[in-house]
Order: C-alpha cells, then sequence, then structure tokens
C-alpha cells in the first residue's frame, strides 16, 4: 500500500491544484513520532494537574517523551513506544471519569 500525500497550490491564473505525492516511509514514521510525543506530552500534562511531579508514573511519562525525542533520529522499531505509551495511558486514567464504565452503573 502506498501512502500519498496531497498539497494545495494555486497555478499563475489563480485557480487551486492539488499535486498528489507518495509519502515515504521516514516522513510518515517521524509523523507518527511527532503525533506520539505531542500525546505524551497531553498526558503528562493532564498526570500532573492530579498527581505529584515526584510520583513514578511522572518519571516513567518524561521517560518515554525523551526516548520518543531520540528514536526520531534513529531508525528503531517504534511499536514499543506506542505500546508502552499506551500501558502508562491505562494506568493514569484509571481513576478518571472518562474511563468508567457507565454500562456498570
Amino acid at each position: 500500500m502506498i501512502r500519498k500525500e496531497v498539497i494545495e497550490t494555486v497555478n499563475e491564473v489563480g485557480e487551486k491544484r492539488y499535486i498528489e505525492i507518495p509519502k515515504n516511509d521516514h516522513t510518515s514514521r517521524r509523523d507518527k513520532l511527532d503525533i506520539l510525543l505531542k500525546k505524551s506530552q497531553s498526558l503528562l500534562d493532564f498526570y500532573l494537574k492530579k498527581r505529584k511531579s515526584e510520583d513514578d508514573m511522572s518519571w516513567e511519562l518524561v521517560n518515554l517523551i525523551e526516548r520518543v525525542r531520540a528514536s526520531r533520529y534513529r531508525d528503531d522499531d517504534i511499536k514499543p513506544l506506542f505500546d508502552e505509551f499506551e500501558g502508562i495511558k491505562k494506568r493514569c486514567k484509571r481513576g478518571s471519569m472518562s474511563s468508567v464504565n457507565l454500562n456498570v452503573m
């Protein structure tokens, strides 16, 4: 499956034109890491509002953020980073109302 990127441009007479170009794997990998980085930072902000910064979970998130940043410049497997993020996210939001199953209540 070839991933494609669509670029919107305007030609000389002011008409909109769309150019479809293939997206290389390195770019999509970097995009995924950028998204993971933003999600991890957002989760850290959420967690710090609820808990103390000296907590183990906050240090795990900071460690994950640093490894995501480092992975942007290496060519290693990034799937374990996403798996770790999902595990930390489950533990962080365990007590929040958004993760409570309302069918049980």
